[in-house]
């Protein structure tokens, strides 16, 4: 399992161009060209707070309950970016934040989507990390500078779209199975996959499906195939969820191709596999802790 102490080594390994803005703002950064896209996220802040953003920022996802906030910036010649932001409005959730050595929030996304990536999951590019600390050097906000995805789409978006074609929903399944797979090969449990936080390139029909939000996720020493049928079971639960029309029958032979892809031919095995696939796609709810455990 991944030490919360290696998430450090692992941001400012990637991130190796340290950008201090002032006492209190830091950035880990992929390289100096990011500064401009840190001083407008920064800008950004500030006008959002005051009210009225310039023409180049626009909100994507603003959840004032978790304090979270998500915006894209573009810049002139350049492409876009997005960032996402977290403020911690409350001092004994900075206390927290410190005391959990800093295994949540955006860094630990930041950490997760790094590893992700050197393991083989296909997942958006890292262009940057900050802190903007408070009193008693408390971090504040958390942020983190990603790729901007801008044309592509959730899965249950684009199920809906073909929802009168049920082997173009098929078809689309399909296309998660590689990436279920590398998340097994990676040894890595994203137990909070659920349909928005798998997307596809609403411009390319033969690309693979993007991993998004990898704030709650737990590498292993060793793969298992207990995880993998947790986390095609849980996926598929969110898709049924979001898209009451499918037949939950679909999923079954689905599953199958998923143990064919994992290379499980043992027949004994594929039908405990079978077993706990069917276990975890009938639970509503997995408490957070049950779900690390998923192993």
């Amino acid at each position: 399992m991944e030490h919360v102490w290696n998430k450090s080594k692992i941001i400012t390994n990637t991130l190796n161009f340290k950008y201090k803005h002032s006492d209190n703002i830091i950035f880990w950064l992929k390289d100096a060209n990011i500064v401009s896209v840190v001083q407008s996220v920064l800008s950004a802040l500030d006008k959002h707070n005051q009210s009225g953003l310039p023409d180049n920022i626009e909100i994507l996802k603003n959840t004032p309950v978790s304090k979270r906030l998500l915006f894209r910036i573009k810049l002139p010649a350049q492409k876009s970016f997005v960032a996402k932001v977290l403020t911690l409005h409350l001092f004994r959730l900075r206390l927290k934040y410190c005391w959990m050595k800093y295994h949540r929030y955006g860094f630990a996304e930041t950490a997760n989507l790094i590893a992700a990536n050197n393991r083989g999951i296909n997942v958006p590019q890292v262009y940057g990390y900050g802190r903007i600390y408070g009193s008693a050097r408390l971090i504040k906000k958390d942020i983190v500078i990603l790729e901007d995805l801008n044309h592509h789409i959730p899965i249950d978006e684009l199920l809906e779209r073909n929802k009168e074609n049920e082997q173009e929903c098929i078809n689309t399944l399909d296309r998660v199975i590689p990436m279920l797979i590398s998340h097994y090969k990676a040894r890595c449990n994203n137990w909070d996959i659920n349909t928005g936080s798998v997307v596809f390139d609403n411009q390319d029909s033969e690309s693979h499906p993007i991993a998004l939000d990898f704030e709650y996720v737990v590498f292993y020493n060793k793969s298992s195939l207990e995880n993998l049928m947790f986390l095609a079971a849980r996926l598929a639960w969110h898709v049924l969820y979001a898209a009451d029309w499918m037949d939950k029958e679909i999923f079954y032979p689905w599953a199958l191709k998923l143990l064919d892809r994992a290379k499980v031919t043992n027949i004994d095995l594929r039908k405990k596999l079978m077993d706990r696939f069917d276990y975890y796609l009938s639970l509503d709810y997995i408490p957070h802790r049950e779900r690390m455990k998923a192993i």
